[in-house]
């Protein structure tokens, strides 16, 4: 509860007068516990709801504390652009009343986007802040001194959505923060920094706070104090086909009439067409026994195509759901129909476009002029339209997008009534995240989860409980990654000295040359990145990218002496792995952009003969430019959409052998590995290629047509762990007419679901060889992880000396997982990123094929 203490007796009187302003009369109960600490001088993270008010705890002590002392700054930190933006607008309109803070002069956002000028006037002006870990990762810090003014007076360090910041980008970010403090305490003898953390609902909240700022003191604000209305929570499985069918009676006794005259009809012909095979059949065996049994085999194969056909017709009757996507169209558009401001989720791009078709087919159907209040929201627009969206999302002139997860995030976008989910988002995390933008203070508020056919969807259809008692996700993230921490190092030689020597020797140089270097100058750098990097600057070393100065024989630091590039090392780490180079779509009328996208994205969209879509705009795809990169596009009304059809391969491209003849054992006899394996750990090659793609009708969703295409593959290198499955499971697997690739998929899967057990990884930074439903094509039977991103992001290291360990692992999960579906669950052999949305699983035949390689270990370490 609450002290309900007015605003004035908690800050000066311009900032309550300010929170008055924007509405806020009291503060809620987390709010004025994360206050209080903050002006205690504590470190914070408030893991709250969403839209429980979070910015309030932040914003407020520091603006008092800006006002208190006039030499303070403070430094906000976005995962995204668009949020950026989106809380300097809210920054600007709480302070606008406050004397002594101008909103345009000593709040700004420093970013990719803001002008030269701007960014001198940031730099030399600015009390508040705002950047992103990118621009804080390439700029600010190898430019430190640029930003002296700035960063000498730095006391509040904001992190707002922390949750974003997992796996390897979270990792990243954690050495970028490392780095930061690094600058301040030695260049700028900052003393008193102050970190506040915000986040979503987390697991771990007070070690993601440790691991991602190296601070070890937190103040753990969780008690969520604001209102909360009723909220519905549904779950939509869109019908059978055979269901769907029953309950449209007139019609249905329509077609049953039209189907007798049908099979009336067929059993004639059928009659005809066995007399005239009869008489066929005579010619053929008095004129040429040879040809007579091949004819004969052409028609036992036309029966029992017919028959196969027959049975795909009963069982699609009966088993095929209608199609998910359309479903969540009708439900978009009774949504908006019924004046209810909603955000329909999709986890692509295409799909969010799709939705806003359907929905808006479905409201002209209507005779509704709600079409033009929806609109699609996600990446690949510019800035400006992005911007424009949100605006009119909030202040109501849109009713309701189809989006992305780019609005999972807090980007206000005003009060929402309900959330639509296009399938499960891949964690639970996120589905509360995204079902969170409904219903603020005491509204109620509804969610509805369309689900997919896939196994982990109906899985929770089936098992409702199983998605409400799930618990919620940790936060992972590992700044000891050595590959990760290699690269940061180098970054932070650039923007100061390393000093990895521990104190003693440090002293007893220093006493020997006076006390003029080491630690006069500056701390152990083991304090800011840990006792390994004493081995990886040996390693540096050894390569010319750091070494000692020539000049004094008695100075123990490091120095970056890898090359004077355009800013530093830095410039050449990628937090994100994100693609600079783009594909330009051109509309080939007016010669006007329609959209930029990256090159690594650009052919699951654009292709020659595709159907590109903008805002519920089809443009077909008339010409690629592979040269300039260059897509020409026109607007064309069409009944259909068109959809990708392309393979996904791991190269192994290592040269040792295929199956070694002893274990692999650890490097390090004291490591806590019991054992080795025939794990390799090779560098590899991930290869997109793009065969064709399928014409889909609108109405129905059938494909009614499939052309073939010629475009260059995506590629990238990485690096993977591998393990070759023995034959004996081939047998096992085939003697029970189960699939063996179904047991490899399976099984890969539970390896990557207790990979968390062992290494600190996201769902997203590694991943296996997944089974496409319709690829026949022979794959090697191993058992792969590989790294998800260009150039490797060390979790495939990390699993080798490991992989016996996971292996392990798996087999005990399958084995002691209690569920009965032949596809297995979320807890053992299902995984919410599968690329094939889990089709191909067999958790009996994960078992046999985890068991066999297994065995198999045994008698190789033996």
């Amino acid at each position: 509860k609450s002290d309900n203490l007015p605003l004035s007796s908690i800050f000066c009187e311009d900032v309550a007068a300010a929170l008055h302003a924007i509405g806020i009369k009291r503060l809620y109960s987390h709010q004025e516990e994360a206050v209080k600490a903050v002006k205690a001088g504590e470190n914070v993270i408030v893991s709250t709801a969403t839209a429980s008010g979070k910015s309030v705890c932040y914003n407020s002590p520091i603006v008092d504390s800006i006002l208190g002392s006039s030499g303070t700054t403070a430094l906000y930190i976005f995962p995204t652009k668009a949020l950026a933006q989106d809380q300097l607008r809210a920054l600007q309109c709480f302070c606008k009343s406050i004397p002594g803070i101008d909103e345009a002069k000593h709040i700004g956002v420093y970013d990719g986007d803001t002008g030269k000028q701007k960014r001198l006037e940031l730099m030399e002006h600015a009390k508040i802040l705002i950047c992103n870990p990118d621009i804080l990762h390439v700029t600010i810090l190898p430019r430190h001194r640029e930003f002296s003014s700035f960063l000498s007076r730095l006391k509040y360090i904001v992190l707002d959505e922390a949750h974003a910041y997992r796996g390897v980008f979270g990792s990243h970010v954690a050495l970028v923060i490392r780095r930061l403090r690094r600058i301040l305490e030695l260049a700028y003898n900052a003393s008193s920094l102050q970190f506040f953390l915000s986040s979503a609902t987390i697991a771990n909240s007070t070690a993601h706070a440790q691991h991602l700022t190296g601070l070890c003191d937190w103040t753990v604000v969780n008690n969520d104090g604001s209102p909360c209305g009723k909220k519905t929570f549904l779950l939509w499985n869109p019908p059978l086909k055979q269901a769907a069918k029953r309950r449209k009676k007139k019609r249905e006794e329509a077609l049953l009439d039209q189907e007798a005259r049908l099979l009336f009809r067929q059993a004639i012909q059928d009659e005809e067409e066995k007399e005239q095979e009869k008489e066929q059949e005579k010619q053929q065996q008095q004129h040429d026994p040879i040809r007579y049994q091949a004819w004969k085999g052409r028609q036992l194969q036309k029966r029992e195509k017919r028959a196969a056909d027959q049975r795909l017709r009963e069982s699609g009757s009966v088993n095929e759901r209608l199609s998910p996507i359309m479903e969540m169209g009708m439900l978009f558009a009774e949504c908006v129909q019924h004046d209810l401001k909603c955000i329909a989720f999709c986890k692509t791009r295409k799909l969010s476009e799709l939705v806003l078709t359907y929905a808006r087919q479905v409201l002209d159907q209507m005779d509704s002029d709600r079409g033009e209040a929806i609109a699609a929201y996600r990446a690949g627009y510019s800035a400006v339209h992005r911007r424009a969206i949100e605006g009119s999302l909030f202040n109501g002139n849109l009713k309701g997008v189809a989006a992305t997860n780019a609005l999972e995030l807090g980007i206000d976008v005003g009060a929402l009534d309900v959330t639509l989910h296009l399938g499960f988002p891949g964690t639970v995390s996120s589905l509360w995240q995204q079902a969170g933008r409904a219903g603020r203070r005491e509204q109620k508020a509804l969610s509805i989860y369309v689900a997919f056919d896939g196994a982990l969807d109906q899985f929770f259809m089936k098992n409702p409980e199983k998605l409400f008692e799930a618990p919620i996700e940790h936060a992972s993230i590992d700044y000891q990654n050595p590959m990760l921490l290699e690269q940061h190092l180098l970054c932070a030689g650039y923007e100061y000295p390393l000093l990895v020597e521990n104190q003693e020797e440090v002293c007893k140089e220093a006493s020997q040359i006076g006390g003029g270097m080491g630690e006069a100058e500056g701390g152990n750098d083991m304090v800011f990145f840990g006792s390994t990097i004493r081995h990886l600057v040996m390693d540096l070393q050894k390569r010319t990218l750091l070494g000692r100065s020539p000049d004094c024989s008695g100075d123990l630091r490091w120095f970056y002496i890898g090359g004077e590039e355009k800013g530093g090392p830095s410039s050449r780490v990628n937090l994100r792995a994100i693609d600079e180079t783009v594909w330009t779509v051109v509309d080939d009328i007016t010669q006007g952009v329609v959209e930029e996208i990256e090159e690594s994205k650009a052919f699951f969209s654009i292709y020659e003969g595709g159907v590109y879509m903008q805002q519920g705009k089809k443009f077909l795809v008339t010409k690629l430019d592979m040269k300039r990169k260059v897509a020409s596009v026109r607007r064309a009304d069409l009944k259909y959409y068109t959809s990708i059809r392309q393979h996904t391969d791991i190269r192994v491209t290592g040269g040792q052998s295929a199956y070694p003849d002893r274990a692999i054992l650890p490097k390090d006899r004291l490591s806590l590995v019991p054992y080795g394996s025939t794990a390799q750990l090779e560098h590899a090659r991930h290869s997109v290629s793009f065969v064709g793609f399928m014409k889909v009708w609108h109405a129905t969703g059938q494909v009614f047509d499939r052309v073939d295409l010629n475009l260059p593959n995506i590629e990238y290198d990485t690096v993977c762990s591998w393990m070759r499955i023995p034959d004996k499971a081939r047998a096992l697997v085939e003697q029970e007419n189960r699939e063996l690739r179904a047991g490899v998929h399976a099984a890969a899967h539970a390896l990557l679901n207790v990979l968390p057990l062992y290494l600190m990884c996201n769902a997203q930074d590694a991943g296996c060889e997944c089974v496409n439903e319709s690829e026949t094509r022979w794959k090697p039977e191993r058992l792969l992880i590989y790294d998800r991103q260009p150039g490797g992001t060390g979790i495939s290291a990390q699993v080798q000396p490991l992989f016996g360990r996971i292996l392990r692992a798996a087999y005990e999960l399958v084995r002691q997982c209690d569920c009965k579906e032949e596809c297995g669950c979320p807890n053992c052999v299902q995984h919410g990123d599968c690329p094939q949305y889990n089709a191909v699983l067999d958790k009996r035949a994960a078992l046999i094929v985890l068991e066999a390689v297994l065995e198999r270990e045994d008698e190789i370490i033996d």
